[in-house]
């Protein structure tokens, strides 16, 4: 299910399904340098722009699998977490 390995020449996307879509987190390579984070949400009818709606369960189950796709990187975690120091 669109969960890919480490190598930083692919593409790497990870995908929730949920009541018919796909909630998706995948890595874009930009034409100028560098990669961005794309989020969307992908469903089975015609292409449209779709709003991605999550529960909090289902945003931590995506973040999950796209940190242990390195999508989302240590570094990314490390500057979250210090905003929410318990």
């Amino acid at each position: 299910m669109g969960e890919r390995g480490n190598n930083s020449k692919r593409k790497r996307s990870v995908a929730l399904d949920l009541r018919g879509a796909q909630a998706r987190i995948e890595e874009v390579y930009m034409p100028e340098g560098g990669a961005k984070i794309r989020f969307s949400c992908q469903s089975p009818e015609p292409v449209h722009a779709q709003s991605l709606m999550l529960s909090e369960d289902e945003l931590v189950v995506l973040l999950q699998k796209a940190l242990r796709a390195g999508i989302l990187s240590a570094e990314f975690i490390k500057n979250l977490s210090a905003e929410f120091e318990i």
